[in-house]
């Protein structure tokens, strides 16, 4: 096999895989952006119920009412930042759950953390959270504010993409010089 037929192999092998992993980012990307787009109609929801999903990762669940039907949504977060302390004194101590300005809901866990409790501090059963909706498609919504940054797997997809894009280039360049 000639150094020019090794340089293609490996920008077609490992290349076109990492520009296949770029423009699934890309897409979720665009996903976003027209969701975004078409949540136009705003009501205001209230909190209903809170789910859970590990690793500190929670979300208030608020209903809303559009078009004479109730709907449901989560308000969702850029990305979750768990914090483990541990204190023997006050194992059973909640406190300092927050959204940071970049929207990531940040929370403390402990020997003994109760989410519940946290939620409950942060989004009260039955307080009231704007909803940003699709008048067209209703279910389709934001609860509490719209995002404005590109969604953290979209960043992670392509980036993750792209170098690997970069390393079937270089691997290439290699190939095609008769370094390797």
């Amino acid at each position: 096999m000639t150094n020019g037929q090794m340089a293609l192999l490996a920008l077609a092998v490992i290349g076109l895989p990492g520009l296949l992993i770029m423009l699934v980012g890309v897409w979720i990307r665009q996903v976003q952006k027209k969701k975004v787009r078409s949540c136009t109609a705003q009501a205001m929801g209230r909190v209903a119920d809170y789910r859970f999903r590990g690793e500190g990762r929670m979300q208030p669940v608020v209903e809303y009412e559009a078009g004479g039907r109730l709907y449901r949504t989560v308000r969702k977060f850029r990305g979750y930042v768990t914090v483990r302390r541990y204190n023997p004194a006050k194992p059973y101590q909640n406190s300092g759950a927050y959204v940071s300005k970049r929207d990531y809901l940040h929370v403390p866990m402990r020997a003994a953390t109760n989410l519940r409790a946290m939620a409950g501090e942060l989004w009260p059963l039955g307080s009231s959270m704007p909803v940003y909706y699709d008048p067209a498609r209703p279910e389709r919504a934001f609860a509490e504010k719209r995002p404005e940054r590109m969604p953290a797997e979209a960043v992670v997809f392509i980036w993750v993409g792209a170098g690997i894009v970069l390393l079937g280039a270089v691997l290439a360049c290699l190939f095609g010089a008769g370094i390797f």
